[in-house]
């Protein structure tokens, strides 16, 4: 059967595939240097251009190897990777490839404000999907807000706010119900998930992967971003992808973190074991909770300002949830080690009394005990 495209935004048409075009002493010019009479150097145009063109030359190939690793990775065949700096390079590269005035985008809300941003950018109108239960979204709502003006459709799996997940089934009927559409799924937290619509790429035309390379690989605070979609949709990506100087670096730090698959299996272990700490004792001590397939979970409390001032004092990322709908005192706390999971354990036991929404308040009771004996089920088992 023949593939059917998603329609490109119109003034794709008669773009090339960019690439770094170099500069010439006439922008230094309108920089302002010759205002104050100076001359501009020539030679130091031909150093930066010779700068930029070697640049982009290594980055190219840079990533031809790191789209063979992640082939291997992904299960893909080579030409249905795209390598980006950034997995937010490369929303904002899907939305100015398919997005453009008078047409619209439809987000699954609640969602990363990377999406609403990369909409406005291309000039699009956003679409909302409210779901009545976060925790448990319906693609049903997600295609009954798609119109004869939806050009692209956003979801995460599993949500960056909520964890929730779709399953399979769900997104296959997405892409055949939009097949005039392009959907657009964030995975960046695959590695924690294990749930991909990756092997469906080759399926469908209309489906565009996003995923990364972060934390999680031991790339510290750098996050490599890739897009897995048809080719002739990567051709046209590469027309209006950013150019970004610190490509080359980020691919080299990507390539090294793909091939240290200890580094990831031992992140991963430590992220796993602290959410079975919480999931274990946070109702012993009486809080009510969300646990997600990510590196965060979503927690209720009684007193926000007070949860927000304890989390802070005790070095937790935490996030305060209570102006979406549906998320009232919830706050997204991120998971670290088990030993920080322990500590955490310990003061919201403390602070139950002030903090705890759930039925079950044992408050500290025999809580140290319960924590010392996971701890050495833990090291008998590793």
């Amino acid at each position: 059967m023949e593939k059917k495209f998603v329609r490109i935004a119109g003034t794709l048409l008669d773009l090339k595939p960019r690439r770094c075009a170099g500069i010439d002493a006439g922008e230094f010019d309108r920089s302002g240097a010759a205002w104050a009479g100076y001359e501009v150097s020539q030679k130091v145009v031909n150093a930066i251009n010779d700068s930029l063109s070697a640049h982009e030359s290594a980055a190219i190939e840079d990533t031809k190897d790191l789209r063979g690793i992640l082939s291997r990775y992904s299960s893909l065949p080579f030409e249905n990777i795209k390598c980006f700096s950034s997995p937010e390079a490369a929303i904002e590269t899907a939305a100015r490839t398919y997005l453009e005035p008078d047409v619209e985008a439809v987000i699954s809300a609640p969602s990363d404000e990377v999406f609403e941003a990369a909409v406005r950018g291309a000039g699009a109108r956003i679409v909302c999907v409210d779901h009545d239960n976060p925790f448990d979204r319906q693609i049903e709502a997600v295609v009954n807000h798609i119109g004869p003006r939806t050009r692209m459709v956003f979801i995460e799996n599993p949500n960056r706010v909520t964890g929730a997940m779709f399953s399979e089934a769900e997104i296959v009927f997405l892409l055949a119900y939009a097949e005039s559409t392009m959907v657009v799924i964030d995975e960046r937290n695959f590695e924690h998930s294990g749930r991909t619509a990756a092997d469906l790429v080759t399926r469908f035309p209309n489906l565009t992967v996003i995923r990364s390379v972060s934390g999680i690989f031991g790339m510290g605070p750098l996050n490599m971003g890739y897009a897995l979609s048809d080719p002739e949709n990567l051709e046209y990506f590469g027309r209006v992808e950013p150019i970004d100087p610190n490509s080359r670096l980020i691919y080299i730090a990507a390539k090294a973190a793909l091939g240290d698959s200890g580094c990831l299996q031992r992140n991963r272990t430590t992220i796993e074991r602290s959410r079975a700490l919480f999931i274990s004792h946070l109702p012993e001590i009486g809080y009510a909770f969300q646990a997600a397939p990510a590196d965060f979970m979503l927690l209720k409390v009684a007193d926000m300002e007070f949860a927000m001032r304890l989390l802070a004092d005790s070095g937790c990322r935490a996030e305060d949830l209570s102006q979406i709908e549906h998320l009232d005192n919830y706050v997204k706390v991120e998971i670290g080690t088990p030993e920080a999971a322990e500590l955490l354990l310990m003061e919201l036991s403390l602070a139950a009394g002030h903090l705890a929404t759930g039925y079950n308040r044992n408050r500290l009771g025999d809580l140290p005990n319960r924590l010392s004996a996971d701890r050495k089920f833990v090291v008998t088992t590793k």
